[in-house]
């Protein structure tokens, strides 16, 4: 019943709230009921010794008034007037807490709000931002999946998970995978597991590090960050990596079957291996060369649009893009910026919007953009369509 141990507990509850909140805290609820706290476990306290500081100023006064109060063989009259300052100094250092709890939380993002903001919220930062991966497998091919950390895909999707850091599937499923000699054992295995999906935490995820570290392990593992059966789309947190071994999955738009045609100043030379656009100008105003092809699809959507390119000449100022119109139409159905124009090969891959139209003629395009006079050539060693 000391005043010093009611103080303590409170105080212990006021510097945890601070901690929390500063801890990236998240409300969690299920099916719109409150459910608990979820806290980030990747990041680093941010209680510092300024917050130590505060709180021994506040409770080492109040420390040597009890412990004064309990001495023995003082006074009564002394112990009444000790337990009048104890409770003086008590009123005032709640008073603080108080005022300090009341400011970590007015400064905090925790706010009432409606249920379905907080699930919102709670789904956004759940297990690392994987709902982005979890949209996008609902709407993709059938297919298991080899995951590292996102148990939660099997609930949401309705897919089998073999995940790394289940120990269970580990033993009995990932450890003879891992195992693979080469990349031929290795994608026969994801073949014979019924793999489709490979999903990895990328370099922007706290979880990065463990899939560097298991990558020395198993080296095998690169072999789908570098290999053409394997697809990559980014995603906030996480690479997908979609396993396709078989050609009648995509359409190649820059074989010999599709032939390319040039606008503006733009010279094309296309072969087996590439597509390289070149603009050679001396026109001060801006110019939208480039390369066009006209096609039809016959694949069922969604689609993604796999690239590789690397700019090989930029002198004066060009922007390059890739763009798909309905074909003799002025309806752009997607573009995007080609960007990473340093010269070294870039893979990117586009999710593909569903309002293209894969019954009727496309038109693809491919811009080099130019302000002034310069030199430009890109190319495209890689334009490939396929499912998602």
């Amino acid at each position: 019943n000391s005043p010093l141990w009611i103080l303590y507990y409170y105080g212990v509850i006021v510097f945890a709230t601070h901690y929390f909140i500063s801890q990236n805290l998240h409300v969690v609820t299920y099916n719109n009921i409150f459910a608990g706290f979820w806290i980030d476990p990747f990041k680093n306290s941010i209680i510092s010794m300024t917050d130590v500081a505060i709180a021994a100023v506040l409770l080492i006064p109040l420390l040597i008034l009890t412990l004064n109060e309990s001495k023995p063989f003082r006074r009564i009259k002394q112990k009444s007037y000790m337990q009048k300052y104890t409770k003086a100094f008590v009123i005032a250092i709640f008073g603080c807490l108080l005022l300090i709890q009341v400011y970590t939380l007015s400064s905090s993002r925790v706010t009432v709000g409606s249920t379905h903001k907080i699930d919102q919220e709670a789904q956004a930062g759940w297990e690392n931002n994987i709902f982005q991966v979890i949209d996008y497998l609902q709407g993709a091919e059938n297919g298991n999946v080899f995951a590292m950390r996102a148990p939660a895909i099997s609930f949401f999707t309705n897919r089998t998970n073999f995940d790394l850091f289940n120990s269970h599937v580990f033993e009995h499923a990932i450890s003879e995978l891992l195992s693979s000699k080469n990349s031929t054992t290795f994608k026969n295995s994801l073949l014979e597991m019924g793999v489709r999906y490979i999903i990895f935490p990328n370099e922007k995820s706290n979880l990065y590090q463990s899939v560097q570290n298991l990558t020395k392990r198993y080296q095998v593992l690169q072999t789908f960050s570098n290999n053409k059966d394997f697809e990559k789309v980014s995603f906030k947190d996480f690479n997908v990596y979609k396993f396709t071994p078989s050609v009648a999955d995509r359409i190649n738009l820059i074989d010999k079957n599709h032939i390319w045609k040039s606008f503006g100043q733009a010279e094309l030379t296309q072969n087996v291996d590439n597509l390289t656009i070149r603009v050679d100008t001396n026109k001060k105003d801006i110019l939208y060369n480039r390369g066009f092809l006209q096609t039809e699809l016959n694949l069922t959507k969604p689609l993604l649009l796999s690239s590789n390119y690397k700019v090989e000449t930029n002198v004066g100022n060009a922007t390059y893009a890739i763009e798909i119109r309905e074909s003799n139409s002025s309806k752009i159905l997607f573009n995007s910026l080609l960007d990473n124009v340093s010269g070294n090969a870039t893979d990117k891959t586009f999710i593909l919007p569903t309002n293209i139209n894969v019954d009727k003629p496309l038109e693809f395009r491919v811009y080099v953009t130019t302000q002034g006079v310069g030199y430009h050539a890109l190319i495209i060693n890689k334009l490939s369509i396929l499912k998602t």
